[in-house]
C-alpha cells in the first residue's frame, strides 16, 4: 500500500496512550505519506474537491485551533476544552452557530437551544461534532470529579470535554494547527513552537521504533 498508493497504516501517537481509553490503542489509521508543507496545502487541496468537505475541514481546523489556543493543557501532553466554552467561542465567530450545546442537563432538567440556521456553509454543530468524534478526529468525554477543575462549573451541570483525536493528530498534526492559527491572525508561525513540536514528535517516533524492535 505505501509503495503503490502512498498510504500507510499507523497506530495513534504514543503520547496519546496516556490519556485515551485502551480501545484506541490498537486501532489502525490510513495515513497519506505524501510530503506536505507545514500549512497543510496538500491536505487542503484534497479536502476542498467537494464543498461539504471544505466546510467540515474548516470547522475541524477551527475547533482544533480553539482546543490548542484556549484549551486547558495537561501534564500528559493533552489539551481539553469544555463544550460550553467551545460553543461560546464558535458563536462569537459566527452568530449563526448556537451559543450552547443543544441539550444540557441542569439540576435534572433538560434545556434546549436551537441552532438559528443550518445551510451548506453553516453546519449543524451538534451533528458535525458527533461525526468528528465518531471518526476519531476528536475525542469527547463526560467531565468527572477529577476534571471538574477544568470546567469551572458545578456538579449539577452536565459538561463534556473535547480534545484532539488520534486521527487528527496524524492527519492534521499540531504543527499544522499552529500554522492555521497564525494564518487566521495574519501572523507568522512561532518558529520556537514549531521546533519544540518537531523535536517532541521525533523523540516519540524514536521511542516507538525502539519499542517495536524490542517486541518484534
Amino acid at each position: 500500500v505505501p509503495s503503490t498508493f502512498g498510504f500507510s497504516l499507523n497506530r495513534m501517537p504514543q503520547y496519546m496512550e496516556k490519556f485515551l481509553p485502551k480501545k484506541y490503542h490498537d486501532r489502525l489509521y490510513v495515513v497519506n505519506d505524501l510530503e506536505d508543507d507545514e500549512a497543510g496545502s496538500l491536505t487542503s487541496a484534497i479536502q476542498t474537491i467537494h464543498p461539504v468537505s471544505t466546510v467540515e475541514l474548516g470547522f475541524l481546523m477551527t475547533v482544533l485551533g480553539y482546543i490548542f489556543c484556549k484549551g486547558e493543557a495537561k501534564s500528559d501532553g493533552s489539551r481539553w476544552i469544555t463544550d460550553v466554552d467551545l460553543y461560546r467561542l464558535l458563536h462569537g465567530q459566527d452568530e449563526n452557530l448556537p451559543e450552547a450545546p443543544s441539550h444540557r442537563s441542569k439540576g435534572g432538567t433538560q434545556s434546549t437551544t436551537a441552532q438559528p440556521s443550518v445551510t451548506e456553509d453553516t453546519p449543524n454543530v451538534d451533528a458535525l461534532l458527533e461525526k468528528l468524534v465518531h471518526g476519531d478526529f476528536l475525542y469527547k468525554m463526560k467531565a468527572d470529579s477529577e476534571s471538574m477543575a477544568i470546567t469551572q462549573t458545578t456538579q449539577a451541570e452536565e459538561v463534556f470535554l473535547y480534545c484532539m483525536g488520534p486521527r487528527a493528530a496524524m492527519v492534521v498534526g499540531r504543527k499544522q494547527i499552529i500554522c492555521f492559527c497564525a494564518q487566521v491572525l495574519g501572523e507568522q508561525p512561532d518558529p520556537t513552537m514549531l521546533t519544540d513540536i518537531e523535536q517532541y514528535e521525533n523523540e516519540m517516533k524514536e521511542s516507538t521504533q525502539q519499542t517495536d524492535s524490542m517486541t518484534a
